[in-house]
C-alpha cells in the first residue's frame, strides 16, 4: 500500500520546475479532497451490501442467542464492516475469551471466510456488564 509520503512525492514529481509553495499545496489539497470523495462514495456504494450483511449477521446472532436482551449490529466507523454487541444472560460466569471463541466459533460455522472479515467487533456483555457499561 502506498503511503501518503509516497502519494504526495508522486504529485509533486508531475508538476514544473517552476511550481511554486502554493501550487503544490494547492495540488496535495485537490488529491486529499479527492481521496476523502472516494471514500466517502465507496461507503455509499457498500451501504446496500452492509445492510444486507448486518441483516443476515443479526440473523444468525439471533437463532443462536434466542434469549438475549439485545443484539446490535450495526455499521463499523470505516463503512465497509460492521460492530456489534450481544447482551445475553448466557454469558454469566463466562470469561471473556470463553464468550469470544463461542461467537466465533459460530461466526466461522454460518459465515464465509470474506464474511467473516466485515465483522470488526462482537462485544458479549452480561446484562449487568451492559449497564455498567452504558453508565460510564
Amino acid at each position: 500500500m502506498e503511503t501518503t509520503k509516497q502519494k504526495a512525492l508522486k504529485i509533486i514529481a508531475k508538476l514544473s520546475e517552476d511550481s511554486s509553495w502554493g501550487d503544490i499545496l494547492a495540488e496535495l489539497h485537490i488529491a486529499q479532497r479527492n481521496e476523502a470523495n472516494s471514500r466517502v462514495e465507496r461507503n455509499e456504494d457498500f451501504a446496500p451490501m452492509l445492510n444486507e450483511f448486518s441483516a443476515k449477521l443479526t440473523g444468525i446472532l439471533q437463532d443462536e442467542f434466542a434469549t438475549a436482551r439485545e443484539i446490535l449490529v450495526e455499521p463499523a466507523p470505516d463503512g465497509e464492516r460492521v460492530k456489534g454487541v450481544i447482551v445475553a444472560d448466557s454469558f454469566t460466569g463466562m470469561d471473556d475469551a470463553d464468550r469470544q471463541d463461542h461467537v466465533w466459533d459460530l461466526l466461522e460455522s454460518k459465515l464465509s471466510q470474506t464474511e467473516q472479515r466485515r465483522v470488526l467487533s462482537l462485544i458479549a456483555y452480561t446484562p449487568e456488564e451492559y449497564r455498567a457499561f452504558k453508565e460510564e
